[in-house]
């Protein structure tokens, strides 16, 4: 599939904002072998599609300085949505963190030194924007927190909205997503091919 398809089948999904589950059978994609070259592009879109919607999703339930409706939705519909781009699109799409919120999104050893890659390729102020291990079928990007909004949830105590941060303990007891500044590595999108 060229990169103009793939970029039209990506940018329609983004605009189903009311759809939260889709059929495989239907909308499935097949990617070729795997070439991490060849990927970049379309994992890009991939990711591009999948952040476009999770975030869509998620400021359409922000009422202005309330965020309880956004802090419900993403408790119960982000991993569920990202779930569903991957099938949808045939890519293990994830969003990790060793600051994970959900337990599911925590880090394994091969993600852990991907993020150390990035740490290290921040610090030095040359942020790469792909890590692709050897030998794996694994593509890494950062997040970094980039909107003012997200320290509501993610920032440090003085910028948490403590009603808001309140409502995220209740979902997320152990929650280690806390405590970074604008611009912070929040963590990474994974994106593997053929699992």
């Amino acid at each position: 599939m060229n990169t103009i398809k793939f970029t039209v089948l990506a940018a329609s999904m983004v605009f189903l904002s009311s759809c939260v589950y889709f059929q495989q059978e239907e909308n499935a994609y097949v990617p070729e072998p795997w070439n991490p070259l060849d990927e970049q592009t379309q994992i890009d879109d991939v990711i591009l599609a999948t952040q476009q919607l999770l975030v869509g999703k998620l400021i359409s339930h922000v009422d202005g300085e309330n965020l309880d409706e956004a802090v419900h939705f993403c408790a119960k519909n982000a991993q569920t949505l990202t779930d569903s781009m991957s099938q949808v699109l045939g890519y293990n799409i994830r969003r990790i963190s060793p600051q994970n919120r959900n337990d599911k999104n925590a880090l394994n050893a091969d993600d852990a030194l991907a993020f150390e890659q990035f740490e290290n390729s921040l610090a030095s102020g040359a942020l790469e924007k792909f890590f692709v291990p050897e030998n794996q079928n694994a593509y890494y990007t950062p997040i970094l927190l980039g909107m003012p909004l997200c320290l509501q949830c993610h920032g440090k105590a003085e910028d948490r909205n403590p009603q808001t941060y309140a409502l995220i303990q209740q979902y997320y007891p152990n929650d280690k997503a806390i405590n970074y500044d604008l611009g912070a590595l929040r963590g990474m999108w994974k994106v593997t091919v053929g699992e």
